[in-house]
């Protein structure tokens, strides 16, 4: 009698079409459907996503399922901020160098080298890339930015901080260059500091 009850309480809980779909054990499909949709708003705030997501839920294997429900929620906030920005990648003739679109306009005129760190200091952007262990030289085009990394880093590993230095600089409204009076107080600020480093450790 009990079992019966609880078998009419997941039908009633559960969607019909993902109820059917599957088979297996009902408890589960329950479970991963409470996930999907905890991570549902994070991406979207519309409702109708949530819709067309249940149908495609429906028709899923269990190890889709499975994986995405198990995605950390850090992951799934990544995920969606990269989906607005449509970041591409383009391979270039040097395996060292990749270029990265942002889906908008990078340099209106011209462009930009940077062959090291210190020279991206009136850019806040350049200077965030050359923040990240592995980048060795920036390049700014009118819709890309090309980054190079050492030989002793993967593509792997430095995609993805490169992709959230490019979102956190979309999203800051920064100016792609620093005025000439700041780049320069900050070039004076940064040779005072090593020069005290530097007599410090004589």
């Amino acid at each position: 009698m009990i079992k019966g009850g609880v078998g009419r309480l997941l039908r009633r809980v559960s969607p019909p079409q993902a109820y059917q779909s599957f088979t297996g054990n009902s408890t589960i499909t329950l479970r991963l459907i409470s996930r999907r949709f905890i991570f549902a708003p994070l991406v979207t705030a519309n409702p109708s996503f949530l819709v067309n997501r249940r149908r495609d839920f429906a028709g899923s294997s269990h190890l889709e399922l499975l994986t995405s429900s198990l995605l950390p929620q850090k992951w799934t906030n990544f995920i969606g901020q990269s989906r607005t920005m449509f970041i591409q990648t383009q391979s270039t003739p040097n395996p060292s160098s990749l270029m990265f679109y942002p889906g908008k306009s990078v340099m209106y005129v011209g462009s930009a080298d940077f062959p090291n760190a210190h020279s991206a200091m009136n850019s806040p952007l350049a200077k965030d890339l050359f923040g990240i262990d592995g980048v060795t030289r920036v390049f700014f085009g009118s819709d890309f930015v090309t980054v190079t990394k050492s030989d002793d880093f993967f593509w792997d590993l430095l995609k993805p901080e490169i992709f959230a230095a490019i979102m956190d600089f979309n999203s800051s409204g920064q100016q792609l260059f620093l005025d000439s009076k700041t780049a320069a107080a900050m070039d004076t600020a940064i040779r005072e500091v090593y020069f005290l480093s530097s007599t410090s450790e004589c």
